[in-house]
């Protein structure tokens, strides 16, 4: 195998193109890294989740790796992806529910508040409800049991 000689002319050249060719590859990864994002957000609509669950966490890095999105990849995503949708979902929830008791006229925390808080703590799953076809980090059947039965405040 010949030996080159690299000269400064040609280091300067080569570092040029070197620098060149990762520019193009980081705007590829990119590029597949926004598909990605767009595909998961598509499939977890489709699943019942709002956009205002899951769009910081598909931002995050683990979840951002520079290959298409599978149907073969989709489950163990989803795995991956479901503590966090729920997280988000239930905090969500709770920014909700400060709202509301600060809106309130005593400025304090009702009962039934602390009952709704206190069972989306305990239980954060529900059954499919007609209203809600997600059967997971759902308030529909919890907030309804909450709220018959806080009835009483």
């Amino acid at each position: 195998m010949p030996k080159f000689k690299l000269t400064p002319q040609y280091a300067a050249e080569l570092t040029e193109w070197l620098a060149q060719r990762h520019e193009v590859k980081k705007l590829d990864n990119d590029a597949i890294r926004e598909k990605r994002a767009r595909d998961t957000a598509d499939r977890l609509k489709a699943l019942g989740w709002t956009e205002r669950e899951y769009d910081s966490i598909l931002w995050q890095p683990e979840f951002r790796p520079a290959r298409p999105l599978t149907d073969r990849a989709w489950p163990a995503l989803l795995a991956k992806l479901e503590p966090f949708l729920v997280r988000a979902h239930l905090h969500l929830i709770a920014l909700t529910l400060r709202r509301r008791s600060r809106a309130s006229a005593s400025g304090k925390r009702s009962s039934r508040t602390a009952s709704v808080c206190s069972a989306l703590a305990i239980a954060p799953f529900c059954a499919p409800t007609p209203r809600c076809a997600r059967p997971t980090a759902c308030t529909c059947a919890t907030s309804t049991s909450s709220s018959s039965s806080a009835s009483g405040d």
